[in-house]
């Protein structure tokens, strides 16, 4: 039966050969390979080993744990859910909506009419009118 196991610790080459050669030494395993840029290792064995046994025979700077089983069913890639166009030009919304808001707020505290201010107030009308196209 093979087993595939997660190996930690390995660094080098010759780490490598250090593990295939402790694992290959216990009793019961037929063939061990390891692969260094995935931290694995095959292992082919005639009865079930444990895992508590095969780290007892690796040196303390390896740590060898069960690989988790994939999940075929799960998708590797996240769905976005799209946005809407409000959802998207809200940061603008509310940049344009501080700006109109603090525009009156210092036209009132200013007290200059309204008349006077006539672009002002056609630009915070359009932009509402916009605003509510929007939502």
């Amino acid at each position: 039966m093979n087993h595939t196991y997660q190996v930690t610790g390995m660094t080098c080459e010759g780490c490598k050969k250090s593990v295939e050669e402790k694992l290959t030494a216990v009793e019961g395993i037929t063939s061990v390979e390891v692969n260094l840029d995935k931290g694995e290792a095959s292992v082919s064995m005639v009865n079930h080993i444990s895992v508590e046994v095969l780290q007892k025979a690796l040196p303390s700077k390896y740590t060898i744990t069960q690989q988790k089983p994939k999940n075929v069913f799960a998708s590797s890639e996240t769905m976005e859910v799209p946005k809407t166009k409000f959802q998207q030009l809200q940061p603008l919304f509310l940049i344009f909506g501080y700006l109109v808001a603090s525009a009156i707020l210092l036209i009132i505290r200013s007290g200059i009419p309204p008349k006077r201010c006539s672009i002002l107030w056609g630009f915070s009308i359009s932009f509402l009118a916009s605003l509510s196209y929007w939502i």
